[in-house]
């Protein structure tokens, strides 16, 4: 398939795409150890061990190393997707991190990080369409943010289904006007048949009704009310997490 253009943006064409994986994992992480240790014990130095104050800043320091994560993800969203226009005008988009399986260890992620690096560089130097892209049918909405736009389209996968993605676009890739223009074709004139949103999952609704069950019960068995025999009350807490993170897990992989 030949092409007419290809964008990524400035870093991955650099060949800065691990580097501002790992690096920024290595610096949250360190970031927030040091900050917890560190603020935890100046705190209990101050506050004379006040249990409550201990777990706010707890909390806060949990929360903060999540929105940089989440900040860190969408960076490297930006920095995987790439999106080509072929010259029978049809505009193709792929995310080279679900191209590569990263695993479940510390060594696998970064050889899948690695992996991932390479074969961005090599699109760069010699522009192709991956067997795993996603052709482009319909453009819903595109908003701007800050450094990024946020694109919602209606795709085709590699397996001739229709999907409904968000994609990260970069201010600063090359020529970025000329993707928005291509994009905002495909919202004005739409190609393909009209997407039909899936059922939500039933097993999601249970669990959503399970978690609810399991919240009351450590509730009640929690000391401070004490309607219920205190020792169930970690044993729900653990199910109640686990019944979340699968939450989680489903609400993603529907979306």
């Amino acid at each position: 398939m030949k092409l007419k253009q290809m964008w990524m943006t400035q870093s991955t064409a650099s060949n800065r795409y691990a580097l501002h994986m790992l690096a920024g994992i290595v610096m949250i992480t360190v970031f927030a150890v040091l900050l917890a240790c560190g603020g935890g014990v100046l705190l209990f130095w101050i506050t004379d061990g006040s249990k409550p104050v201990l777990l706010i800043f707890c909390c806060g320091v949990t929360a903060l190393a999540v929105g940089l994560s989440i900040k860190l993800g969408k960076r490297t969203a930006r920095d995987a997707t790439v999106f080509f226009l072929a010259e029978e005008n049809q505009l193709y988009v792929a995310d080279a991190r679900i191209l590569y399986n990263y695993g479940h260890s510390l060594v696998s992620y970064i050889g899948g990080v690695l992996k991932t690096e390479k074969f961005l560089q090599k699109m760069a130097e010699h522009p192709f369409v991956p067997i795993g892209a996603n052709e482009v049918l319909q453009v819903e909405r595109i908003h701007e943010a800050r450094g990024h736009y946020v694109v919602h389209c209606i795709v085709r996968t590699p397996r001739h289904c229709r999907a409904r993605c968000t994609y990260f676009v970069d201010k600063d890739v090359s020529e970025v006007d000329r993707l928005l223009y291509e994009l905002e074709d495909r919202q004005k004139h739409p190609f393909g048949v009209e997407y039909t949103e899936p059922q939500r999952p039933v097993a999601v609704l249970i669990g959503l009704v399970f978690l609810g069950g399991l919240i009351a019960v450590c509730i009640g068995s929690h000391p401070a009310v004490g309607s219920l025999p205190q020792v169930i009350y970690f044993p729900s807490l653990a199910a109640a997490f686990v019944v979340l993170c699968t939450l989680i897990y489903l609400w993603v992989w529907h979306r």
